[in-house]
């Protein structure tokens, strides 16, 4: 059992990690250098070379010169190490050109494109000059290219098209693209058009290629031994981390559970693979001539595993502590699991510094963490003798360990929690271990034609029960709480709090209790004035959706929604581009209404609505929206314009309308084609009246009191 560290000195990574994330984090918000490969060279080249001139300064009476030597040396390499990254993103986007570039993924499917990641390798310029760019960029082909369906890892295509860049977020409080794939790595996008494409060769890496040979036979033998469906798209996520055969539905109810973590490869299932390596090892003779021999197939098949995964953070976090504590087993050295993590996030962040913003990496070392201080303290409460009870009273204490300070990220990225993560862990992780066993024994003895048949019915079974299991817990009232509001504040408090109540139960002094309550006040005293600020504010929203918009009057917290199409499947505390603006600024669920094919008129609430012959009026109060909602407006006619404080123009609109309203102002929905929001331009200029193009400028948002 691990116990917390008494001194600094017994975690030596912990020291280096700590101002290397400070060095990243300054520079990733505050772009401490600008990019100029002598100068962040040689600042990455000195700040390497003092940490080594500075261990010979580490004696007592300059310790802390060393200390603070070594300390800004890694703030300046974790600086120069990020500004590199940056540079890697940078390209010139959103015009047509010609490029070359090398897919360097398998494509998968989504309900609307193909996509694939591909590296940007030239880019020609009118004149055919080309440039090399080495940036990784993604391809999105339509699903009705078929031909776009047969490609592979490691084609070079050379392709035309309109190299874009992620938008910065549309509607309030949206979740930001741009900066997301920017911490990804990706540095911009291209909707590939069918017929503008050509695979001109094929350069793939040996070793990703045989992974993802490795990958694909796994995925097609069970397959022939007839999985299909979710248990394949389930078992094929679980087992080698391909998440592309998932649909939205089952990815839903794993997240809505809390047990996302079992879709994502991480060190449970690095664990048990690794376990039936050291099994199978076990066989190899005893003499000290095969402890390397073991030592390097046991990496070996630790690395290979992760590369078939695909070097997801979870999964190369596991591997390198595997591989630290194979290495110090093997030389004899003590090891302390901190330090361990600590190391295996030194290294990571060394290599990719942008993986420091990446949800996988947070959720990741904090789940661990949070395991390796809290485990021993809940285990302990309970002295369980059973021997049927004890294992579980173990995975009931490691859930809740994890869950502690894995829980703030969960609340600030989803904001979701879910109430139930003990009972879907007592549930998932033993189903989960069972399917995983059973899918390698499958794979092992799948050449003996009945067993291997045997235990590939036992994994689909055992993969339904999984499925079933989630969605009964999913189906349980308030198994989940949503619409969570929870800011960056919220999560230092949280996490100071629950560091200092476990502090407290440690050391008993009422001082730190008293700490740890009053942060946790403050949590709900800062939503309690969030709350009641919303409740005395109503505002005019016109939300931005890609084929149109919404319009929202939020009335104290109580959101009412239009818009000019159907509502029949939308539900937009859902939705991609609305559910963060309700998240964070309604009281209530949003009551929706669609107008389209709506010719009456609706005076018992808030809002009043006036609909006729494709000609729409919202009223709230004193002030007045009109749009169109079908193509019957452009026959109407009016003596009197009606004056409105607000005309939306959408696809439905036509130039007649501006002879039926007269706006104060003047709002584009993305619906709008180009061509037709210059001829309204024009018309509007000579007016002299303002408008606000929501394809350039996003949400439009005004307060109504």
């Amino acid at each position: 059992m691990n116990k917390l560290p008494t001194s600094i000195h017994e975690v030596p990574f912990v020291r280096l990690v700590l101002p290397l994330i400070v060095g990243i984090a300054v520079q990733h918000q505050f772009s401490l250098f600008e990019w100029n490969a002598f100068f962040v060279f040689t600042i990455a080249g000195l700040a390497v070379l003092t940490i080594l001139v500075s261990f010979g300064l580490n004696t007592w009476q300059l310790r802390w010169v060393y200390g603070l030597i070594l300390n800004v040396s890694l703030v300046l390499l974790g600086a120069a190490l990020m500004c590199i990254n940056q540079q890697q993103l940078q390209l010139s986007a959103d015009k047509d050109t010609q490029l070359i570039a090398k897919l360097e993924e398998e494509p998968s499917s989504t309900a609307k494109v193909r996509k694939v990641k591909a590296k940007l390798l030239y880019e020609f310029d009118e004149a055919q000059s080309h440039t090399s760019k080495n940036r990784i960029i993604l391809l999105y082909f339509s699903l009705a290219d078929s031909i776009a369906g047969t490609l592979q890892y490691g084609d070079v295509l050379a392709l035309k098209g309109k190299l874009k860049g992620f938008r910065e977020p549309q509607n309030p409080n949206q979740f930001n693209m741009k900066q997301y794939m920017k911490q990804q790595g990706v540095a911009g996008f291209v909707s590939v058009r069918s017929n503008s494409w050509l695979v001109i060769g094929k350069n793939p890496n040996p070793i990703m290629a045989c992974a993802i040979g490795a990958r694909s036979w796994v995925i097609n033998t069970f397959k022939h031994k007839g999985l299909e469906g979710q248990e394949l798209a389930v078992l094929s996520a679980l087992l080698v981390g391909y998440k592309g055969l998932l649909d939205d539905e089952i990815r839903q109810v794993y997240s809505s559970v809390g047990a996302m973590h079992i879709l994502a490869v991480s060190g449970l299932h690095v664990g048990l693979v690794y376990g039936v390596v050291l099994l199978f090892l076990s066989l190899l003779p005893k003499r000290k001539i095969w402890l390397f021999t073991r030592l390097f197939l046991a990496l070996a098949s630790l690395w290979a595993y992760a590369l078939i995964t695909g070097f997801s953070p979870s999964v190369n976090r596991a591997a390198l502590m595997f591989s630290m504590l194979a290495i110090g087993q093997l030389l004899g050295l003590r090891s302390n699991s901190f330090n361990t993590l600590a190391a295996a996030a030194f290294i990571l962040l060394v290599v990719d510094p942008s993986m420091l913003f990446s949800l996988g990496f947070q959720l990741s070392f904090v789940a661990v963490l949070s395991i390796l201080i809290f485990y021993p303290l809940i285990h302990s409460l309970i002295q369980v003798k059973s021997w049927i009870l004890k294992p579980i009273w173990s995975l009931v204490a490691i859930s809740a360990a994890a869950q502690l300070l894995t829980a703030p990220l969960t609340l600030y990225y989803f904001g979701q929690f879910p109430t139930l993560f003990l009972f879907t862990n007592l549930v998932a992780i033993p189903l989960a271990t069972l399917v995983l066993y059973m899918a390698l024994g499958t794979l092992l003895l799948q050449f003996i034609g009945p067993l291997g048949d045997v235990l590939a019915l036992l994994v689909e079974r055992l993969t339904q029960l999984l499925n079933a299991g989630l969605r009964f817990i999913d189906n349980i009232p308030f198994s989940s709480v949503k619409q969570i509001y929870f800011k960056e504040l919220h999560v230092v408090l949280l996490t100071a709090s629950i560091l200092l109540f476990i502090a407290y139960l440690s050391r008993r002094r009422i001082l730190v209790l008293n700490l740890a309550i009053l942060l946790l006040i403050s949590i709900f005293l800062f939503v309690g004035f969030h709350r009641l600020s919303i409740g005395r504010t109503s505002e005019l929203v016109i939300l931005w959706r890609p084929q149109t918009s919404v319009v929202c009057f939020n009335n104290a917290g109580t959101p009412i929604t239009f818009t000019a199409d159907s509502t029949s499947s939308v539900d937009l505390t859902d939705d991609f581009a609305t559910r963060d603006y309700f998240r964070n600024s309604a009281l209530r669920k949003p009551v929706m209404y669609g107008l389209k094919g709506s010719d009456d008129a609706f005076t018992s609430m808030p809002v009043r609505l006036y609909a006729r012959n494709g000609f729409g009026l919202l009223v709230h109060g004193n002030y007045t929206v009109a749009l169109a909602y079908s193509d019957s407006v452009r026959y109407l006619s009016c003596d009197v314009p009606i004056k409105v404080n607000l005309l939306l123009l959408n696809h439905y609109s036509d130039l007649n309308i501006l002879t039926l309203v007269k706006p104060d102002f003047v709002v584009f929905d993305p619906s709008v084609k180009h061509w037709k929001t210059n001829a309204f331009i024009k018309q509007l200029l000579a007016s002299g009246i303002k408008y606000h193009d929501m394809s350039q400028s996003g949400a439009y948002r005004v307060r109504l009191q």
